[in-house]
């Protein structure tokens, strides 16, 4: 099957002969142009297909994503509150240290090195803030130009084109 740009060439130079026969579609030029639009017409459903289908790939593959982040985060924090739990107990009983032959396992109950806690993060100096770059509200700009207002520095574009696939 031919490519896309090679029917859509084609199509196009149908329609140029057409034109410099003033117009009239002889019985020659409708046979190649139905034959021509016929297979365009597919082309372009295939690939819209084709379109729509790896849409729906990356979707799901999003999701099975997510879902796996989440079963991480899970797992993760899983983790932590048995360890609090076990630091917790170790402390009650006085105990430093577990070993088990068993399991193959050893636990150490040890401090911590220091780290730093807000307890009021409003009352931080500025010296000890991370400056931030400014972000553009792009969904305000165009408000904002759809009612005629003008943005220095930016444009509204309304010429662009998109494929839906329904």
């Amino acid at each position: 099957m031919p490519a896309l740009y090679d029917l859509t060439d084609t199509y196009k130079g149908l329609l140029d002969e057409i034109e410099a026969n003033g117009g009239e579609v002889t019985d020659d030029l409708m046979a190649r142009f139905e034959a021509a639009s016929s297979s365009w017409e597919g082309k372009v459903a295939a690939c819209a297909a084709m379109s729509d289908h790896l849409r729906l790939m990356g979707s799901a593959f999003k999701e099975i994503a997510d879902r796996k982040a989440a079963l991480a985060r899970a797992y993760t924090a899983g983790s932590a509150r048995l360890k609090d739990y076990i630091a917790a107990n170790m402390a009650a009983m006085g105990s430093s240290k577990v070993e088990d032959e068993t399991v193959g396992v050893r636990v150490r109950l040890c401090n911590s090195p220091a780290s730093a806690e807000a307890f009021r993060e409003d009352a931080t100096p500025t010296e000890y803030l991370v400056p931030q770059p400014p972000k553009v509200d792009r969904k305000a700009i165009l408000a904002a130009m759809k009612q005629d207002r003008e943005v220095p520095g930016w444009r509204l574009v309304t010429d662009r084109k998109h494929v839906r696939i329904d």
